[in-house]
């Protein structure tokens, strides 16, 4: 049984200068999580709904988020995802099929790959999406993590989710303690068939991240 319960949030953004109009206009309460995502002008009435970080945003802690679309940018995913995760290391071709049913993505500072992130599509059954964001441990604590995980709830929303939720490998102390900093909270821990290792469920229906 999930202790969370997601809510139906409908995002479309304009410029920066112009987000307070659109949030007003489209009903959405104000959080820093909606201020902070704002492109340029959208086609709302032919299905624009295309939804990233303004430039300001990310140039203030010198990130840059890109959806891998390179045998090298998968390579670096996969080195990101197997520090993190060693237990679910996994090899080229894997991380191929991942591609090809996710989203995934790199964070980089200048050229200096700091991150990634994983983004699973809405379950038929509960329109839930997964959201994992990942940063190597030695540029943890620079606000990374956090507009990680705003792209991918920003993508989320963009495939329809009415809800996100995140795993984490559950002796990731760091990782468990930064998901709840960020508004998750812990639904179920379990192991997979055949595995020895606990991983954590985490959920949060509203689709925001506090403070």
């Amino acid at each position: 049984m999930r202790a969370y319960e997601p809510r139906p949030v409908a995002l479309a953004t304009r410029s920066g200068g112009r987000t307070k109009g659109n949030r007003i206009a489209t009903g959405l309460d104000k959080t820093h999580t909606i201020d902070a995502l704002c492109v340029g002008l959208l086609d709302h009435e032919h299905g624009d709904a295309v939804v990233r970080f303004p430039e300001g945003y990310a140039r203030r802690r010198g990130l840059r988020i890109e959806a891998v679309g390179s045998e090298l940018a998968l390579e670096q995913w996969r080195h990101v995802h197997n520090v993190i995760v060693p237990p679910a290391a996994m090899p080229l071709e894997d991380a191929r099929e991942r591609l090809g049913r996710n989203r995934l993505v790199n964070a980089y500072v200048g050229d200096v790959l700091v991150g990634n992130s994983t983004v699973r599509p809405p379950r038929d059954e509960d329109g839930v999406a997964t959201v994992i964001a990942r940063v190597l441990p030695e540029f943890r604590g620079r606000g990374y993590g956090r507009a990680l995980y705003e792209d991918g709830f920003a993508h989320a929303r963009v495939l329809g989710a009415r809800g996100v939720e995140t795993c984490v490998l559950a002796v990731n102390e760091h990782g468990l303690r930064f998901a709840e900093k960020c508004g998750f909270v812990e639904v179920e821990r379990y192991v997979l068939d055949g595995e020895s290792d606990e991983w954590t469920d985490l959920g949060l229906g509203t689709l925001t991240v506090s403070g």
